[in-house]
């Protein structure tokens, strides 16, 4: 809600009878500002009200906030509008206030068009947007789809993958197997008590490398295949 910059104007003309006047212009333009602030939903925020003043004079009373205020805040701006021209129109057969997100104006003389006020007055208010509630289902069902589909793919990688290594680590177990057999001048036929080789390994012992092939491909431990000491002992190539 803005007030400034605002400007105020008022007719240079006094009423010609005070009595009653002050209270009769409170009245009428407290109830435009209820109106106004009090509209519903999609419509306007504006209210144009009139009374008898005299026999011969009326009041005419006009209020209009900007769309974009709250009910609260047109209220509070008319409000302040409304001060400053206490301040600046006493006795006055007319003054208006313009802040920038609302207006208070009042003559002695019709200062606004009545039909368009009156077909105002009737007309619905605009009806508020709705979200499409089909179109918001189909949405969500193509995210679910996605979804799906995203986590399908994911797990089949995961499982392929996993299969790879397992694959791996034993290619290279029987790898190493075949090198310490062809050091002893063996094949694989030549000695199928190896498990690992012709079939499943059934247990713990079928892992365990004979002490033989063990003693060759280290040349008798030697110093020469030595590659390093470690925690559970030496290390030999």
């Amino acid at each position: 809600m803005e007030r400034d910059p605002n400007y105020t104007l008022w007719n240079t003309k006094n009423v010609a009878v005070l009595a009653d006047f002050n209270r009769i212009l409170v009245d009428t333009i407290g109830t435009a500002v209820y109106r106004a602030a009090n509209m519903p939903a999609g419509a306007k925020k504006f209210a144009a009200t009139k009374a008898n003043y005299t026999t011969e004079d009326n009041l005419y009373v006009l209020v209009q906030c900007t769309p974009d205020l709250s009910s609260s805040d047109c209220h509070q701006c008319l409000l302040a509008a409304y001060s400053g021209l206490e301040i600046c129109c006493n006795e006055k057969r007319g003054g208006r206030i313009l802040f920038p997100s609302c207006i208070v104006n009042f003559e002695m003389y019709i200062n606004y068009n009545e039909t368009y006020v009156e077909a105002a007055a009737l007309a619905p208010p605009s009806p508020v947007p709705q979200g499409d509630k089909g179109s918001s289902k189909k949405t969500w069902i193509i995210i679910g789809a996605t979804l799906s589909t995203i986590v399908g793919v994911l797990l089949f990688s995961s499982f392929a993958y996993t299969m790879w290594r397992r694959k791996k680590r034993e290619e290279i177990r029987n790898s190493q197997v075949i090198q310490l057999l062809d050091m002893e001048g063996r094949t694989i036929e030549d000695d199928c008590s190896n498990e690992i080789m012709c079939g499943e390994v059934k247990s713990q012992d079928s892992l365990l490398i004979k002490l033989d092939i063990v003693l060759k491909a280290t040349n008798q431990y030697s110093n020469e295949n030595k590659l390093g000491q470690g925690g559970f002992g030496p290390v030999y190539k």
